[in-house]
């Protein structure tokens, strides 16, 4: 391919070509003499040893394609911001890659910005600007340095799968409302992952719209005290959520499709005699179709139900909860006939 773009050049035929393909782990510099391609609209450089473009890139005006996938590259010139007709830029798997230019922002036309097995740190402060945007793969919260959470909530043409990284760094309930995930609606899978920590005792999450969360992540919060789903209506279960062992307060509201309590090898009704060890506080309001309830909470201290029909009955141990002290059901249809105060069934 050099010896083709070197002929092009001698005979001054590089003003027409729109479409630039180098290949190959061979090839490990960008010649700047190709920033003269002034109508250059592709350019590939996957699988190269290129770990630097020129700053003369710039010059690519037309450039609407850069993919150095499984490249070298280390860092991006500033001067990549003055491609403002870049649509498509993908740095896929570009591993020793930590940062993207700061002034990414004035890229406004990108559709695509392709960052999977990229180690990125943060991202620039800005990147709400680039409205445009439909393929983020993943997006790291900045704390201290570079973008928060807030910056996404413009970006609501994202689509296919979305991966939001180090969480921790989210500092409130308003600022995690801030990303307008709702507005997202052409998202088809989600993922919220936290930095690995077994020191987190509180954990909130509030409308997430995946139908699971990895159970090999929440197993490991061994010193989780206090857990809270919120409008997450797509759940139907919690895997592995009773096997945290300092786990005691469960606070459950608005979760539309929950059925149950349930472990990964149990059955549908779950087996927990085993689980939920610790638990004293169990709050489920506006669980609809919820039927079941873990059968054995030795520990239990106040339950509290509100709105939840499709529940028929409490665990047959409740008796034997010798800690409860609060017991409070409303609007709990079919378990109002069995529990009312001294004439119900099973008062």
């Amino acid at each position: 391919m050099f010896r083709e773009v070197d002929e092009c050049s001698k005979i001054s035929k590089q003003a027409y070509l729109r479409v630039l393909h180098m290949a190959g782990i061979g090839i490990m510099t960008f010649p700047e003499s190709f920033c003269k391609l002034k109508h250059l609209k592709y350019l590939y450089l996957v699988n190269t040893s290129i770990d630097v473009l020129p700053g003369s890139i710039m010059y690519l005006q037309n450039l609407e394609y850069l993919n150095l996938s499984n490249s070298c590259i280390k860092v991006l010139p500033k001067s990549i911001m003055y491609l403002r007709n870049m649509q498509m830029l993908r740095l896929g798997n570009c591993y020793p890659l930590r940062k993207l230019p700061k002034r990414l922002k004035y890229m406004r036309n990108l559709h695509c910005l392709d960052i999977n097995g990229v180690s990125l740190k943060h991202f620039p402060v800005g990147i709400k600007e680039l409205t445009s945007l439909r393929t983020l793969p993943k997006f790291p919260v900045g704390k201290e340095n570079g973008a928060k959470i807030g910056e996404l909530g413009d970006l609501n043409l994202l689509e296919g799968e979305f991966r939001l990284e180090q969480l921790e760094n989210v500092g409130s309930l308003g600022e995690a409302k801030s990303a307008k995930l709702q507005c997202k609606r052409n998202l088809l899978d989600l993922h919220l992952t936290w930095t690995y920590n077994l020191s987190l005792k509180k954990l909130a999450i509030f409308n997430y719209m995946g139908m699971s969360i990895s159970p090999g992540w929440l197993v490991n919060l061994k010193k989780l005290v206090e857990i809270k789903f919120y409008n997450c209506n797509r759940f139907e279960h919690i895997p592995t959520l009773g096997r945290l062992p300092n786990l005691k307060v469960i606070n459950l509201s608005y979760m539309n499709s929950f059925k149950c309590f349930v472990d990964d090898d149990t059955n549908m009704l779950g087996d927990t005699t085993n689980m939920f060890l610790s638990v004293e506080e169990l709050h489920i309001k506006n669980c609809q179709r919820l039927v079941s309830l873990p059968s054995s909470l030795p520990k239990l201290k106040v339950l509290e139900l509100y709105n939840c029909d499709a529940l028929v009955s409490l665990p047959n141990e409740i008796q034997s909860f010798k800690d409860l002290k609060k017991l409070a059901i409303s609007y709990c249809e079919q378990l109002r006939e069995r529990y009312e105060m001294k004439i119900g069934t099973e008062w």
